[in-house]
């Protein structure tokens, strides 16, 4: 395996910068795209303020034909999504988690 010593920029002033990016979308359009602020923290607080709550309100336009039953929303493995309080609001709300059970075979 090579060594790298990393990328090489022209102009000095360039830089990387990390950032947290959340987008919900479904089949009717795209309901959240939110930047965690600089310096802030990836938690169940943040998850259930700026995504859940905000992402509720939007219920009608999400699925309005789901009055008598929850909205299958995919959330990958991060630990914030599986922190007990996450969990808690989940099932308050108008969501159900949908987890994606892969069945990986070996064919000889």
């Amino acid at each position: 395996m090579e060594d790298h010593d990393g990328p090489v920029f022209e102009n000095p002033d360039s830089h990387f910068e990390k950032m947290m990016i959340t987008v919900i979308w479904g089949v009717y359009g795209t309901y959240i795209v939110d930047e965690l602020p600089e310096g802030g923290h990836y938690n169940s607080t943040y998850f259930v303020e700026y995504i859940l709550k905000p992402l509720e309100k939007q219920k009608a336009q999400i699925w309005n034909r789901s009055d008598k039953h929850k909205i299958w929303l995919h959330l990958d493995n991060c630990k914030v999504h599986n922190f007990q309080m996450t969990q808690n609001a989940m099932n308050i709300s108008v969501f159900k988690r949908h987890h994606i059970h892969l069945i990986l075979k070996k064919f000889i």
